[in-house]
């Protein structure tokens, strides 16, 4: 309904720049079929988030961000921006990142999950995930074909008892 009944569809910036992983062709296709304009967006050669950003989607940097990547992704979230963000185990590597995480409440512990129940590890894996699927409509394909979800290097992300309120 938005796409006929808007002058203006939202933009979302892929962030580029810090060794990002691209987004998956089936992920890229979701997204344009909601109608969203997917664009690149490389912090190390512009200083802002364009205005018309609906929000900014960082996957899994393998680099931390510069002070001024830190401070232009700080004040556009300050200012109501919003962000996806996809991390990798890391080894306590992007610290500036963490950092930002921080502000918002979430911290990436320095550690792996890793499953105690070899059933929902791959075998002789057990930091190779396999989580229980639960019956929705968006895992009903995966359900019903006896697909699994596989997640591994897993890391502790934990909240945080005191974070700013924007």
């Amino acid at each position: 309904i938005d796409y006929v009944t808007k002058d203006i569809l939202p933009v979302v910036y892929v962030l580029d720049g810090n060794g990002e992983a691209a987004l998956s062709d089936e992920m890229t296709a979701s997204i344009e079929r909601q109608n969203v304009t997917l664009n690149t967006l490389n912090l190390l050669t512009e200083t802002e988030i364009p205005e018309d950003a609906a929000a900014v989607i960082c996957v899994s940097p393998k680099n931390d961000l510069s002070d001024a990547q830190y401070d232009t992704l700080l004040s556009y979230l300050e200012n109501g921006g919003r962000m996806l963000l996809f991390t990798d185990y890391q080894n306590g590597r992007l610290t500036r990142l963490n950092d930002l995480m921080e502000n918002y409440g979430v911290a990436a512990d320095n550690s792996l999950i890793l499953e105690g129940d070899s059933n929902y590890f791959y075998p002789g894996y057990n930091y190779y995930l396999l989580p229980d699927r639960q019956e929705h409509e968006i895992t009903s394909s995966l359900v019903s074909g006896g697909l699994y979800v596989m997640l591994p290097f897993s890391h502790v992300i934990r909240t945080l008892d005191s974070y700013r309120s924007s």
